[in-house]
């Protein structure tokens, strides 16, 4: 792909700058309007903003540049079984608005975490899962602009490091003038945006291979297209059942118990307009990341005789998406400048919904309850909260361009991420839904510091010893006994059965 970066042509610069200059001038705007406005304008944009364009908010705010290359890459190398997580996400949304939601809104919280408080009379419980939680967000926003930065880099002559600059400018300006408000609204021009790109995709694929019906024929016969898997071993990379499962959890994790989303549902006027908010956002994710996911399956259809990546015409299967836009929609003035718009696009409004997010975070559950600040009048405030988000994103600025030089660590962040968003979830449905779990269920953020590593060491060598049990032992001619002790290795051969206890 060495000499891509020359197909991007002046249109494609017209399109794409028309494109960051439409969203930073929503977010002017926005300013200007919102001038002398308070703290619950900035943050949850005056709790009474329309359903609609608060629906593609919090869709946008969902689909980022990561879905758009990551979910396509998936289906064009792991076939479509991935496709069925969009159920679970339906079950998990469902949830939210039965179980959740009646019970967060009416209280009118501007930090989700609040509930943490309520429910337990604990500020140090709701503190300390806010600095996690902010810590885990800025991990997404460093990847989440250095990973598309790093694709549109192969077909733009614009820098990976430059391209994380330009984002974050954009992000922090916008979205620390305009507060909620400006979030939203570009979120909403970015969301057509992202469709537009994906549709475009589509289109021109299809037409390479001679129409939607001989794509799909093409996908199917090498054995892309799979939609029941009815696997039961929790090994197999996808099955109907794990879809389904990691589509309930992240359904429930992020339309229940994330500040972003929160942010969105929880800033309409009524009850009534939040489920509205929620329907109309689950229906287009469906429909966005089923465009998504077609897309994959057709560029698949197009080289299913000629991968690039075997090829050696990319480097990461991420790239497949923007390959395919240079090598059979370049000629097109314009079009890739329309595509590069669409992943920007999808940077921007998850990076902006989140430094909005940790704004109100850092303001509502760190600062405010302190003596400091009880007593800060509301202009003071909001520029507290300017300040919070601006300094947010040159702080996810720094470690986006750091992403670069961490290698094979892009994958551990994100399983860290992960890892840190599943107990707080958990936290948040279990504040809410077991009203018989008392504080003292949760001692362990009590303890001293001294004893974390102890618990963790511990943690592992049960944990591991247990799945072992279950899933196997390892066989003693594996074992190399100069690395193992003695006295342990002598009871393994007193205790190691012929079987695992359950497979």
């Amino acid at each position: 792909m060495g000499d891509t970066a020359a197909s991007f042509s002046v249109s494609d610069y017209l399109v794409f700058t028309a494109s960051l200059a439409i969203s930073f001038g929503i977010g002017v705007y926005q300013w200007w309007r919102s001038r002398g406005r308070g703290t619950d304008d900035f943050l949850m944009g005056g709790g009474k903003m329309s359903p609609f364009p608060v629906a593609l908010s919090l869709l946008a705010g969902i689909v980022s540049a990561i879905s758009i290359l990551g979910n396509s890459s998936e289906m064009y190398y792991y076939g479509s079984q991935l496709w069925m997580n969009v159920f679970g996400v339906m079950l998990g949304a469902t949830l939210t608005a039965l179980l959740i939601m009646p019970i967060i809104y009416p209280l009118k919280l501007i930090s989700i975490y609040q509930i943490l408080e309520v429910r337990w009379k604990s500020p140090l419980l709701r503190k300390l899962v806010t600095v996690t939680q902010v810590g885990n967000i800025f991990i997404f926003l460093g990847i989440a602009m250095y990973a598309p930065s790093l694709a549109i880099s192969s077909i733009t002559p614009i820098p990976t490091n430059v391209s994380i600059i330009v984002l974050a400018v954009i992000c922090s300006l916008y979205a620390s003038l305009g507060g909620a408000k400006a979030v939203v609204y570009t979120d909403t021009f970015q969301t057509f945006v992202m469709f537009a790109g994906v549709i475009v995709v589509i289109i021109q694929g299809c037409a390479e291979v001679g129409g939607g019906t001989n794509s799909w024929n093409i996908d199917d016969q090498h054995g892309r297209i799979e939609f029941f898997n009815m696997d039961p071993s929790p090994l197999e990379r996808h099955t109907f059942m794990t879809t389904l499962i990691l589509g309930t959890y992240f359904g429930l994790n992020t339309y229940g118990s994330s500040q972003v989303q929160f942010q969105r549902w929880g800033s309409v006027g009524t009850l009534r307009e939040s489920y509205m908010v929620m329907v109309a956002s689950v229906v287009c994710l469906v429909v966005m990341w089923s465009l998504i996911n077609y897309a994959g399956l057709v560029v698949f259809s197009v080289y299913a005789d000629c991968d690039p990546l075997t090829a050696g015409y990319i480097e990461k299967p991420d790239q497949i998406l923007v390959y395919f836009v240079v090598d059979k929609l370049g000629y097109l003035p314009g079009v890739p400048g329309l595509f590069v718009a669409a992943v920007y696009s999808g940077v921007l409004s998850s990076v902006s919904s989140s430094l909005n997010a940790i704004a109100a975070m850092i303001w509502t559950d760190l600062l405010q309850p302190t003596k400091r600040f009880a007593n800060t009048s509301e202009a003071k405030a909001k520029n507290i909260t300017v300040a919070i988000s601006m300094v947010s994103g040159i702080g996810a600025m720094v470690i986006g361009i750091l992403a670069g030089s961490m290698g094979g660590l892009v994958q551990v962040s994100y399983a860290i991420s992960g890892a840190i968003a599943g107990p707080i979830a958990g936290l948040v449905l279990t504040a809410i839904l077991c009203p018989w779990v008392k504080s003292d269920v949760f001692p362990l953020y009590l303890l001293s510091y001294c004893l974390f590593g102890a618990i963790g060491l511990l943690t592992s060598l049960v944990m591991s010893t247990v799945f072992s049990c279950f899933f196997g032992f390892t066989q003693l001619s594996d074992v190399p006994e100069k690395a193992v002790n003695k006295t342990c290795l002598r009871f393994f051969h007193w205790l190691k059965p012929e079987k695992p206890y359950l497979l």
